[in-house]
């Protein structure tokens, strides 16, 4: 498949600049003690005699590198140079950051005529049953395609515990619509406990739709998903 590029060229309107890189501390944390037992390991083996603590001095450096991955995902740095190699994160859009948090005083103060957007995604979530249509991509192993790409179900699950991608009690199947570039072919996922998806390949992004039919009486549900890349080419 060689599905042409869909994106428009309609550009967001500018929001006022605000700081648009948040720190986030955690990822640092958890850098630092893994560096920390890398270190703790290299000491340990030194104290044995160990040989392989007789390789090249800039291989030790590698006890580092959980720290400095720590830096980059927090926000405190964007790039770093490692082994001749120089990794960077693509920066974030240039636009207004919002803290998650509770409800700020301008919010409350809002006019009654606002819409009540708590409703609407409450009502979106019993729509779809918490059903989501998620997407992971890589480089392409395939000739003439930029990546590949695994386009498949999600459940919303609320709180820190991890959304629900297998095990789909209630879903007896699904069939996703690619759009042309996949001669307008209809792909079915049959629902065997595991992920209920589908991978294939792409030049460019594209729309994907899912139809999810259920085990129960309730009535086949529409999930889609823009299938882009920006994380690659940020």
């Amino acid at each position: 498949m060689n599905p042409a590029n869909e994106r428009n060229g309609i550009s967001p309107a500018r929001s006022p600049r605000a700081r648009t890189t948040p720190r986030h501390p955690r990822p640092l944390v958890i850098g630092g003690l893994c560096s920390l037992v890398f270190l703790g390991g290299a000491l340990t083996l030194q104290a044995q005699g160990s040989s392989i603590l007789r390789l090249p001095t800039q291989w030790l450096a590698v006890a580092a590198l959980p720290v400095l991955i720590g830096l980059m995902i927090g926000g405190y740095i964007g790039k770093f140079s490692f082994a001749g190699v120089e990794v960077e994160a693509p920066p974030l859009k240039d636009v207004t950051y919002v803290a998650p948090g509770p409800r700020r005083a301008s919010d409350a103060q809002s006019p009654v005529s606002r819409p009540s957007w708590t409703r609407d995604r409450e009502e979106e979530y019993a729509r779809t049953h918490g059903l989501e249509l998620v997407h992971i991509y890589k480089p392409s192993e395939v000739p003439g395609q930029r990546y590949d790409i695994s386009v498949y179900i999600a459940r919303h699950i609320r709180g820190d515990t991890s959304n629900q991608t297998s095990g789909f009690a209630d879903i007896a199947f699904a069939d996703f619509y690619f759009g042309p570039s996949w001669g307008d072919s209809i792909f079915t996922a049959q629902n065997k406990g595991g992920t209920v998806g589908v991978n294939t390949s792409a030049w460019g992004s594209f729309l994907a739709i899912c139809r999810v039919t259920f085990t129960t009486d309730s009535k086949p549900v529409l999930l889609q998903r823009y299938i882009d890349y920006e994380m690659a080419s940020a």
